[in-house]
Order: structure tokens, then sequence, then C-alpha cells
């Protein structure tokens, strides 16, 4: 690996013999002061292991102390070094900048940068917050044994070459653990970059990131599971500012991971936001109702990888650990409170608009331009249709519209989006953004701002922020003028404005926004009931009716762990969802052709038995004409493609089909049902089990389509009616529940339907792999009934492979 590769030559020296200690100068503080040792409680000798045998679990509880890892006092740097083209180089001379003790460590040297070098931890007097070890993978056991004897509480482990790397890797990653374990050090990483924490200077980072006096001065804390997602966003924003609090690389996560950091920066006072990439995210259930109360408070930007097929089969590759389901990670995200973005650049653009701006009231918006085309351009963004945060251009009174006129030039366009011409000045722009501000109509101001050469007008920057220092409102800006634009960026940025390089970035900064304010309405707006509750351990609260009904329904399953499509129907019907009335033709029952044939009442007629006369005519199980006839067995899930259905189905055709099915599929069962007269639409209804969050439940648009359609919204189980309405709100066919051209639609059915379904599924956790319900249709006479359902049970799903939801039978 690169980062092993420029740590051989000093790492060898290192793990030989430690030598003699060497007389060199005291310790430094990082900014070139010299202060007495600070010794800090809970350190003890340096020889032997803690006595402390049970180390606090990982993920219970805030991290006690966690700011000797992010802020600390003292500093060992092991495998420092005099190079700058080594690891250890660069963090030690990014580290004379801090406000730490620092104690080099490397028996090669005797003083490094006129600080005494230690030849190990354990020669070090003073007592440690911190070490950060630079040294090479097969050297870290060693070392991070000797600093858990020196009873240091916080590791950072750079190297890369444990468990992402294969079986050699994951067994020193291993060793690592049982360390941990042993002496109750917390460790940082593996192959990680550290930690970032500009307020005191304190950098681990070996990379370029950046100005870092730009990116600093702000409340946003960011975790990444990987150091150049993190530091490209860094790289990205802080050319235009950036308001960073503290950065956390996690690496490979054997120990600390996402859900410590987060509860931390949930108590930490000057951490306003936090921002996260995560590839796999730990004890998947917590990490959300531990967001889901952080969020209240401070707003969280997560990014998460594995969106696609490739995407997930990478992190499966990367981490070595399953990604989980897209569709699962956005439903859940909206659920717990997380803002979502797709890529390192929303995430710069999501956290700049949070930091600086206030939240709106509203999703209208007004567009202030010196040019129409833009104006325009803008607004078309502005109304795009969008499933989760729609916005809407402000209709500004008449009285803001004249006011604009008279300020400004009389062929001004007044109407929203405003168009003040090229010919306006910085003031005329400035009283037009003074007035559509004061509109009661506005929620959010966007300005397009444009420069002429050869310089920046600072008055025109000024009259902006000076607008936007008076205001309550959000303004963002968009402003471009070629390789000048970052620069035009940051000095809004320094003025306190958010500003942009696309209009497409700007309103997305306003989707944001507006996402923010939604969330906190629904946060002030819950009651006890629509507040989703997992416990924070693995075990499950299950309803006990449902799970009565859920193991008889196990123990009569013909074929363990493959049921067919009438055994699902069965449970469904045992816990209060509708399903058609049918019956199930065993594969030995001899067909019974009377004249005027008909099914008749018993699934498992005996050979033998005396047949009805002829003529007579019992419809089986109290089923009339027409039927559904549907070749039914654990190995037939995929009933469509094989023309396993037949819908339709008259007295006099009944013999027919009946042969027909029995010659083309000998080993299966038939399913016999009545044909449910239905309105459209079709719904699909799905249970998925994510490998990270547990059991979801997905609706969308149905039938033969789903998958062309994929229109599809995802929730974790068990949902409130709340949420089940959010779904529905979500999908593009939603005008078909809100009356649309007279249609008849039982929303609240459905509602009820999904809640029971979500029960189910949830009770089920654990058993099951996939459930599908594809259609539900609604009926007239019957409500809500299911038409089709399969189920995959837990153990029959690749577990080697990202999950996947099959939307169609």
């Amino acid at each position: 690996m690169e980062k092993e590769d420029s740590m051989k030559g000093e790492a060898d020296s290192y793990e030989g013999n430690h030598g003699k200690e060497s007389i060199g100068s005291p310790p430094r503080s990082g900014d070139g002061s010299r202060r007495s040792s600070n010794p800090q409680s809970g350190s003890g000798s340096q020889g032997g292991p803690s006595k402390r045998k049970n180390p606090p679990e990982k993920g219970r509880g805030t991290p006690a102390g966690l700011e000797k890892l992010l802020n600390p006092h003292t500093v060992a740097v092991i495998g420092a070094s005099t190079r700058e083209d080594r690891i250890g180089g660069i963090i030690l001379k990014e580290l004379t900048r801090s406000h730490c003790l620092l104690y080099p460590v490397n028996p090669k040297y005797q003083a490094l940068r006129g600080m005494r070098c230690y030849p190990s931890v354990l020669d070090i007097p003073e007592r440690i917050d911190l070490a950060v070890i630079t040294i090479p993978a097969s050297g870290v056991p060693a070392v991070l044994e000797e600093c858990g004897r020196k009873r240091i509480p916080y590791a950072i482990v750079v190297a890369g070459g444990f468990g992402e790397t294969g079986e050699e890797g994951k067994r020193l990653q291993d060793q690592l653990v049982e360390i941990r374990k042993r002496y109750g050090i917390r460790i940082l990483g593996p192959n990680t970059l550290g930690v970032f924490f500009p307020h005191e200077s304190f950098d681990t980072i070996f990379v370029e990131h950046g100005d870092k006096s730009l990116a600093g001065g702000g409340g946003t804390a960011v975790i990444s599971q990987s150091g150049s997602v993190g530091i490209e966003a860094l790289g990205l924003a802080s050319n235009i500012g950036f308001g960073l609090r503290t950065f956390v690389g996690l690496g490979n996560k054997c120990d600390l991971d996402e859900l410590d950091f987060l509860r931390y920066f949930a108590e930490e006072p000057g951490t306003r936001l936090i921002a996260f990439y995560l590839e796999n995210i730990n004890e998947g259930r917590e990490f959300l109702e531990t967001c889901s109360a952080v969020s209240k408070n401070k707003p969280i930007v997560g990014l998460k990888a594995g969106r696609t097929a490739s995407g997930a089969s990478a992190v499966s590759s990367h981490t070595g650990r399953l990604a989980g389901m897209d569709l699962v990670v956005e439903g859940a995200f909206r659920q717990y409170g997380i803002l979502r973005v797709l890529d390192d650049e929303e995430l710069t653009d999501a956290c700049r608009a949070l930091e600086k701006c206030p939240l709106p009231r509203g999703n209208r918006i007004a567009v202030l331009s010196p040019a129409g085309g833009y104006g325009v351009i803008c607004a078309d963004y502005i109304e795009t249709p969008h499933p989760r945060t729609p916005l809407v251009m402000a209709r500004l009174l008449p009285e803001t519209e004249h006011r604009i006129r008279s300020v400004t030039l009389p062929f001004a366009s007044c109407h929203n989006p405003v168009d003040i011409t090229a010919s306006a000045s910085g003031q005329m722009y400035g009283q037009a953004m003074e007035a559509i501000l004061q509109d009661p109509g506005v929620d959010i101001l966007i300005c397009l701002v444009f420069w002429s050469p050869p310089g920046i007008e600072d008055d025109l920057l000024d009259i902006i922020a000076q607008q936007v220092r008076q205001t309550e409102k959000p303004v963002l800006v968009f402003t471009t003028y070629g390789p000048f634009t970052d620069r035009y960026l940051l000095e809004f940025w320094k003025r306190g404005v958010v500003g942009y390089s696309s209009i497409e970035r700007t309103v997305r900064a306003a989707r944001f926004l507006v996402e923010r304010r939604m969330q906190i309405e629904r946060f002030a707006t819950d009651s006890e009931e629509a507040t989703p509750s997992f416990p924070s351990s693995k075990k499950k609260t299950v309803r006990s009716s449902l799970h009565r009904v859920f193991h008889q329904w196990l123990r009569c399953l013909r074929k363990p762990g493959k049921p067919d499509e009438y055994e699902v129907k069965e449970l469904l019907k045992g816990v209060g969802i509708a399903v058609p009335q049918g019956i199930r033709l065993e594969v030995e029952e001899e067909a019974l052709r009377p004249s005027v044939s008909s099914p008749f009442p018993s699934t498992r007629q005996k050979r033998g038995r005396r047949r009805p006369a002829e003529g007579q005519v019992k419809p089986l199980g109290g089923l009339s004409f027409p039927v559904v006839v549907k070749v039914c067995g654990a190995n037939y899930l995929h009933k469509t493609e094989m023309a396993g259905v037949r819908l339709g189905v008259q007295e006099s055709e009944w013999v027919k089909v009946e042969q027909e099915f029995r010659q083309r599929f000998p080993d299966a069962f038939l399913l016999v049902e009545e044909q449910v007269d239905f309105l459209p639409p079709e719904i699909l209804l799905g249970g998925i089990e994510d490998p990270q969050f547990g059991m979801a439940l997905v609706a969308g648009a149905g039938g033969v389509l789903t998958e062309v359609y994929k229109d599809v919204s995802s929730r974790l189980c068990p949902l409130t009616p709340t949420e089940a309405n959010q779904m529905l709100t979500e999908l593009r066919i939603r005008p078909l529940f809100e009356g649309f051209r007279g249609f008849p639609f039982d929303r609240e059915g459905l509602v009820r339907l999904m809640v029971r379904f979500s029960e189910l599924l949830a009770s089920t956790e654990g058993l099951v792999s996939q459930v599908d319900l594809n259609p539900v249709v609604f009926s007239k006479t019957r409500g809500w009934v299911v038409l089709d359902a399969k189920v995959i049970l837990a153990g029959q799903l690749d577990r080697g492979k990202p999950a996947t939801l099959n939307l169609y039978p």
C-alpha cells in the first residue's frame, strides 16, 4: 500500500532493538513554547498490563474522555522521523503547530525537531493521552501492546494492511482487538488519516487537504470512513470556505466507530452540525435511534456509499461487510432524521448552507437576477417535481413589485423571477433585495450575481452581505465568472454569505434548508405513537399474537424453509390481512370431472371415494366461477414468466385448464381462488431484511410493470400511520391516492394494512429474508386484498451478495 511503502526504512529500524535511552531536549508544545507536563488521572506505571479486565463494550454510552483523542494534551508519535516524505515525519511536523506536548518515539533517533526522542513509549516518564502509531502494519501489534502497558487511553493506527487486505491482514486486526480488550485502550483505525481539529491546530492528516485556515472556524463535525472522500470534501470546500469543527477518519473501525463519535459530537458544545460518509454502518438500529435523538437539536447530513449493485459489491470488497440495500437506506434516513446526500459535493453544499443560513418558514422562493435567462433557468430548477422536498416560486405582492420598479429601472421585470437587468447598479440590487425579503410571501431568496471584469466589486459584496445580516430569511447566492468564481465565493463566505457556482447547486441547497425545516416541524408535531422505537440491543419486541400465528404457520409448512403462496396467504389471513378465498389442490389428488365440472371441497380427495352423481355441482369451498388458477409450490415463485396463471376461468373451461396445468407442472399444486374485481391502481407491498437495519417495508406501484416503474418508498418496521402516509406521499403515483379524476381510493384502509403488515414483518425479523405482496388491490366489496404473495425465509438468500428485492413474483 502507498502508506506502508512510505514508512519502510524507518520501520525496520523501529521494529528492531529499542536501544538505550538518549538524552535530548525536553518535550515541547506544538506551538514552540515549553510547558510542564500535567499528569492525567487514569495513567499508571510503565510496566505490566492494566488490572481492568472488563473494558466498556464498544457502542455503549458516550466514550468517556473522547476529548483526549480529538484534543489531547500529551501525544506520543510512534515512528516519528526527520524525513518529510515519511508519514511519521509529516505528522510530527503538523503536530508541532498544535498546542500539544509532543513525545517522538523512534529508537533510531535521540532527538527530533529539538525534542527528545524516546526508544519506546514505555521510556516516556509522563502520562500520555494519545499515541499516533505511524509504523507499518506488521509492527503495530507489538507497539500497541506497549501502549496498553503504558495505560495510554487512545491510539490512532495510521497504517493500512489490516482487515481490508485479506486473511493475514484480518489476523493482524484481530490482534489489535484482543489488545484493546486486554488493556482497555481505545483504537481509531487502523487504515485511517486520523483527526483534524483546526480550532487547536491538531492535525494527524498526512495528505494535502486545502488551506487549513479557511476550513476551520465553524461548527461542522465530519465523520468519514474513507479518508480520501473526507479529505476531498474538505478540499472542495476549503477554497470557498467551510465551517469545520472536527474531522475524524474512521478507517477500518476495529474499535471506535461512527456511533461513538455521533454520541460525542451530540454533546460537544462547539459542534452545531454533524456530517458523515459511511460505507457500512455498525449497530444499524442503534445508530439510527441515536441519529433520531441527535437530529432534534443538531442537523445530520449523511453520505452512504453502495447505492448501486456495483457500488454495494465494491463496499463489500472494500470493508468486508455488506453495504445494505439503498432503497432501505433511503427510507431509514428519512425516517430517523438524516438529510441524505449522494456525493461529496452535495455533502459540502448542504453543510455550508445549514452552517450559515437561518431556516426558512416554508418552501416559497423568490429569485433576483440581473439577467433574465438565468432567472428563468433557476425557476425551472425550483419547480421541477421532487418527491421529498417540493419547492415553489413565491408570488410577490403587488406592493412588492411596485416597490422594486420604483427603486430600480422602468424596464425591469418585477414578477418573480425578478430581472432588474444588467444596467442596474449595486445600490439598486440591494434595494430590490430588501423589498423582496420584506414580502411575507417569500421564504427564501436566491440571488444571481454576475461580475464585470477585471475584479470583485467590493461595494456589491458588502451591499448583499448587509442585507443578509439584516434579514431572518435565508439568502443563497449563485455567482460565476470563469476561473475567478471560487474567489468570489470565498469573499462572500468571509462576509457571512453562502454562495454556489451553479444554479442547480444553489437550488439544491435551498431544498436542504426546507427539508431541515420539515424535519423540525415533524419533531414538534409527532406524538408518542408517531415515533418509531426499536430496542437498542438485538432483542425484539414481538406481538405475542403475531408470534404465535407465525410459528404455527412455520410448523405446518410442507417443506420447511420453502413456503408456497397458499401457506403465505394463510399467514396473512391469520393476522387479519384480506386474501382471495381459495383452495389448494394437492399433487396426488385425482381430478374429478363430472359432466358439469368444478373443484370440490376437499383438497385431499382420497382415491376410491364415490364421486358426485353426474350433473351435481358443488363449488369447492364456496367458490363460484369465474376463478383464477395458479401453479403453486416453493419452486414456482415466478409464475408470470412461466405462464403459470390463468385468469377468468369459467366453469366450462375448468377441465381443460386443469389438465393443461397438470401436464405442464406435474409436481406442483394448483391454487384455485375467487376472481376479485378491483379498481386501479395496483399496489406493491414488500418486506426486505437489510443486513444493517433489519426488516423494512417497501410500498410502491404494483402489478406486472413494477420493475419498469420502480416507483417505491421504504421505511423500517414497524411503521406508524404517519410514516405509512409519508411513504404514499413520496410515490409518483400519489395523485391516484388523492382522488384523481374521481378514482375511489381508501387511503386510510391502505395505511392500516401497511401498519399491520409492518408489524408482521417486525415479528418475523431474523426468520424471513424477503416478502412480496404484489399486487395489492382495492375491491369495493372487500376493501384491500392481497392477490399474490411469496416469502423467502432467512438463509435462502446468498449472504455474500448485496441485498436485492425482486419486486414481482
